[in-house]
């Protein structure tokens, strides 16, 4: 789920939007993961890689003097990580912390209050890259498959995703912005194979 704090805001509000005042963000993911762990008594220390097929999505809107209704919708549709791992296993749980890089896909798109004459004209599709830090619980279910849960949260770095309506002349009438971080809390439900 996107979780962002800071208000986009419209600058050179010639039709009376002024500020995106509401937001609703949701989403769900699925994808796989690959690891190693190396066991020292109780003490587990590894490394996992995964990918996901992502639907985040966070959207902003605002209904202008005019009664019309402009938005901006920020998506990811991607997301990987590469971390460390280290915990204490207790028999067959392992519980733990993780860190690492984390990269996503984040697409933007705009939805403009109808205003005669102007074409809007959306920012490109940008490669993040940021951090992830979280933890979790994973059970040995049998010598080779194991069950867990994981808790991240994840931060992509400054966003200055962007959106203009232009007149007929590629005269820029107006502006509209999401300039915060992109971060977001993820839980994860997992399930493994160990090769052994």
């Amino acid at each position: 789920m996107l979780d962002n704090n800071v208000d986009g805001l419209f600058n050179q509000p010639s039709d009376g939007i002024d500020r995106f005042t509401n937001s609703s963000d949701n989403g769900f993911g699925g994808g796989v993961h690959i690891g190693h762990d190396v066991q020292y008594g109780t003490f587990v220390l590894g490394g996992v890689a995964d990918i996901s097929y992502a639907d985040f999505s966070e959207t902003r809107g605002v209904t202008t003097t005019l009664g019309n209704t402009t938005s901006v919708t920020r998506e990811i549709d991607l997301l990987a990580t590469a971390r460390v791992r280290a915990g204490l296993a207790f028999d067959s749980t392992l519980i733990y912390g993780t860190g690492g890089l984390a990269y996503a896909n984040v697409k933007q798109s705009y939805t403009p209050a109808v205003v005669a004459g102007l074409t809007p004209v959306s920012s490109p599709d940008e490669d993040e890259f940021g951090y992830t830090v979280g933890g979790g619980a994973e059970f040995l279910a049998t010598p080779n498959i194991s069950v867990g849960a994981e808790y991240l949260y994840t931060n992509l770095g400054s966003d200055d995703s962007h959106a203009e309506l232009v007149d007929a002349s590629g005269v820029v009438r107006s502006t509209g912005r999401l300039d915060d971080d992109i971060d977001f809390h993820t839980v994860w439900a997992k399930i493994s194979y160990r090769f052994r």
